[in-house]
């Protein structure tokens, strides 16, 4: 009988040092690998990313990890946009001589409904472009019923939208069946 050397590559998780057999799915990832402490000017910390290997149990949890943070993150981000935007929109109610508790109220339900983004970018556009076109009079004139339209436009469009989406939704739902001139069999 004749002897064989074999040799295997094996594969070692990067999370839990476990070597992943042979005909096991490998995973890689690109993960923080090191934290380094900058010297002299560079003295902040640094993150190194590399490219790693992982089993699939590491993987999914390292995933869901992932998740977590950005969830976290993005609700961060979220409030401050909210801060930034209401306090915004505080400025432009009160511009409009509408009351304080009138304009923190008006800024928080723009938050509320989701259409607070919108708005500022609609009110941007819309002032910006009757500044150009008819001019700096006409805006100073008609600002609360601009700023009122824009509002209420933006407002109609969050209730409305869902409602034609769902009606588009019925006329196109309809699947084609392949004929025998589609199938890939036939040619």
């Amino acid at each position: 009988m004749e002897q064989r050397i074999v040799m295997l590559n094996l594969v070692q998780c990067w999370r839990c040092k476990q070597y992943i057999p042979p005909g096991q799915e490998i995973r890689a990832r690109t993960m923080r690998t090191a934290v380094e402490q900058g010297s002299g000017l560079n003295s902040g910390q640094i993150d190194r990313y590399e490219p790693v290997s992982l089993c699939v149990p590491c993987d999914e949890a390292v995933a869901i990890e992932e998740q977590k943070r950005r969830e976290q993150s993005d609700r961060k981000m979220r409030w401050i946009g909210w801060l930034c935007g209401g306090f915004f929109m505080m400025i432009v109610f009160i511009s409009i001589n509408a009351p304080w508790p009138v304009a923190v109220l008006g800024a928080g339900l723009l938050a509320w409904l989701g259409i607070l983004g919108r708005t500022i970018l609609a009110l941007f556009v819309v002032i910006n472009t009757l500044l150009f076109a008819p001019g700096k009079s006409f805006v100073d004139a008609h600002d609360t019923s601009i700023i009122v339209s824009v509002i209420a436009v933006i407002a109609i469009g969050k209730f409305l939208w869902p409602l034609f989406h769902s009606l588009s939704e019925g006329k196109t739902n309809k699947k084609v069946l392949p004929g025998p001139q589609t199938t890939q069999g036939n040619v």
